[in-house]
């Protein structure tokens, strides 16, 4: 059986490294805006899709509260920006 979505793998582990920027960015500036919350969801869908399972976890987790009107914390944050950078360095 192929994998359906190797060859994406490498696009998301680029995309990944821009997240983090625009992560780091918005988590400085905007923690509460449209864009943060759609990029955490956006995280959450990519990266369970093409099998990157602890990076979509901490994003769940993440988005869980958002959806519950909480913001992250600042170690939940780096959890997920550890997650982010193990993927985009492969």
């Amino acid at each position: 059986m192929s994998d359906a979505f190797a060859a994406l793998r490498p696009q998301f582990r680029a995309r990944a490294a821009s997240d983090l920027d625009r992560l780091t960015r918005l988590w400085a500036d905007e923690p509460t805006s449209l864009e943060f919350r759609v990029l955490i969801h956006d995280i959450v869908g990519a990266a369970g899709i093409l099998g990157f399972t602890d990076l979509s976890a901490v994003a769940q987790e993440i988005n869980d509260g958002q959806v519950a009107g909480s913001r992250p914390d600042a170690v939940q944050m780096k959890r997920l920006f550890e997650r982010l950078t193990e993927v985009a360095e492969g």
